[in-house]
């Protein structure tokens, strides 16, 4: 219990220290890690995609030239050489396994395309080591003796000899998306959608929480998923449909989106490039299902572009014949930094947090409520120590989001140098990771400092490129850098627990900064009616003042010019006469 006592601004911290390092001459040289998974429901395996180090010469050179490339899958049983490799037809940009069904795997292509595989469990290196540990625990509690279980120990260490030298398996995909119906730019960000979300025509969301609750055996299947890219599109694919053709090995497939709109800026008619999609669906602002199933939130979204910009759209906007829809609700460009935004990332203990990434700075976004509130839920789903009779209140309203997301409720200092990547702690709401091009990792804690990193941990002397989670360990993290190394670090305790009532704690001072950034526009419009009024006082004081001034001039001059009348003896002018000029 003493290690786990974390206390507010203790001070005393632990570095993070490199627990692997995978990398292969084969697959990885010259190349950089472009993004990170670990394998669902297994911390042994983590997924990695990479891209050849090119400038933008070299790249204009070998443009309309296939570029082969692939998805590593690496074990911790075998750090020497990796598991599989998911053999691709162009550089995967960005790549996910779907959420309810791990042998899927969904990539995004820098030719804008969209590519398909399927894997097993024994592809993915999973069951072997898994079959291991339950033989051995089973002759364990059997009552083996000493010498045979010394004899099976000698036989892992041969097996796991015999793999180090085996080349990795290689697996092709199964299928790709027109280039066509893709996008005209690479695919920068995939987000799946929740399993209890339909989509219908005109990407038109359906809430089907109420009907799945009815049913007795409820089967998770993601559905939908949505993508962006520079091109400004958002695109809505059919996972389902695609899913069902690779079992069926229906090869005459045709894999085309179902729904798409274009971005674009209002000034200019111009494309909305974009980097980072995030769903409002997907971010679980609520537990319970909505009375309007065809709610309009359901196909809002936030997003990142290419300028620095973060935005709140609605994939699913009605326009009419005078006005055409509204796709973009909100723009903000207090966060314009003519440089793309690097990350957008969900806060995983607050769903209603949001975490943005630029080159020299990182900006925090809060959605907030109507009202200060501690009650309210930390994710959709509560709990396991929560009862189910207790109430726990429902997020805030989404109907004026357009309006609340106006900008950051926090940003930071510029960093020594510039930031690559970023994260928040999947354990505690008050810590987040940045990644910066020199290769070390800033840990920031809220409940300690806002205006500087808690600390920094070098890395590697390459620059980091991505970062991400173990979502079943919650002590291990995943970075790439720009020299094709997947480092995997340990956290200290006290990156991982904190204390008990920090999500309050953090829910005060978002609360309080989100109240009192919520006032900015009021008291703008009281200080601008102010400035006016006093300019107003101020001419009218100047007017007045110069008036003054002229009668005060005149009896001046006309007693002057009485007393040398007098004193020449010179009859003095009737009153009624102008003064000599």
């Amino acid at each position: 219990m003493a290690m786990l006592d974390a206390s507010l601004g203790s001070g005393a911290e632990t570095g993070l220290t490199e627990w692997r390092n995978f990398h292969d001459v084969t697959y990885t040289r010259e190349k950089r890690i472009e993004c990170i998974h670990w394998v669902p429901e297994e911390p042994d395996v983590v997924a990695a995609s990479y891209l050849d180090n090119l400038t933008y010469g070299q790249r204009l050179e070998t443009m309309g030239k296939p570029r082969p490339s692939c998805i590593l899958l690496w074990s911790f049983h075998n750090p020497l050489s990796p598991h599989a490799a998911l053999l691709s037809p162009s550089e995967v940009v960005t790549f996910s396994f779907c959420p309810t069904d791990r042998r899927f795997v969904v990539g995004g292509l820098i030719t804008g395309q969209m590519v398909l595989w399927r894997v097993t469990d024994q592809e993915l290196g999973v069951t072997a080591a898994k079959r291991g540990k339950v033989a051995r625990k089973k002759r364990e509690k059997e009552g083996h003796d000493k010498g045979d279980v010394e004899k099976s120990k000698e036989k892992v260490k041969t097996v796991m000899t015999t793999t180090k030298n085996k080349p990795a398996l290689e697996i092709k995909h199964k299928l790709v998306s027109t280039i066509d119906d893709s996008h005209k730019r690479a695919c920068r960000s995939i987000a799946w959608l929740p399993h209890w979300l339909d989509v219908e025509r005109k990407g038109k969301c359906v809430d089907n929480r109420s009907t799945l609750e009815g049913e007795e055996e409820t089967v998770e299947k993601a559905k939908f998923f949505v993508t962006v890219a520079g091109d400004g599109q958002v695109f809505l694919w059919d996972f389902q449909s695609a899913r069902d053709a690779v079992v069926r090995g229906e090869h005459d497939f045709t894999w085309r989106p179902i729904h798409s709109v274009q971005l674009q800026r209002q000034d200019s008619g111009t494309e909305m490039g974009c980097t980072h999609i995030l769903p409002l669906a997907s971010m679980n602002l609520t537990q319970k299902a909505q009375e309007n199933r065809e709610s309009n939130f359901l196909s809002n979204f936030f997003a990142t572009t290419e300028e620095g910009e973060v935005i709140f759209g609605d994939w699913a906007a009605v326009g009419s014949a005078e006005k055409k829809p509204e796709l973009v609700k909100s723009l903000c460009e207090v966060s314009k930094t003519f440089r793309p935004l690097l990350e957008l990332r969900e806060s995983h203990r607050m769903s209603d947090l949001m975490l943005a990434v630029s080159d020299w700075e990182f900006s925090l976004w809060y959605i907030g409520g109507s009202a200060p509130s501690l009650t309210r839920p930390r994710r959709a789903n509560m709990d396991e120590e929560e009862e189910e009779g207790d109430e726990v209140e429902t997020a805030r309203p989404v109907k004026s989001l357009a309006d609340r997301i106006r900008e950051p409720i926090f940003r930071s200092a510029a960093p020594s140098n510039y930031f690559a990547c970023g994260a928040c702690s999947p354990s505690r709401p008050a810590v987040l990771y940045l990644g910066r091009v020199d290769g070390s990792v800033d840990v920031w804690d809220f409940t300690d400092q806002s205006h500087q990193p808690l600390m920094s941990f070098p890395v590697t002397a390459a620059g980091l490129t991505s970062m991400t989670f173990c979502p079943e360990g919650k002590s291990l993290m995943a970075v790439g850098d720009d020299h094709g190394h997947l480092h995997v670090l340990r956290l200290p305790v006290n990156l991982v627990w904190g204390p008990d009532r920090e999500e309050e704690i953090v829910r005060q001072i978002l609360d309080h900064a989100y109240h009192n950034l919520d006032g900015v526009p009021e008291r703008k419009k009281m200080l601008e009616a102010l400035k006016q009024q006093n300019e107003k006082d101020t001419t009218t004081g100047d007017e007045e003042t110069v008036v003054l001034t002229d009668s005060m001039v005149d009896e001046e001059y006309k007693k002057t010019l009485a007393e040398f009348c007098e004193a020449a003896g010179i009859p003095q002018a009737s009153s009624s006469e102008a003064p000599p000029m």
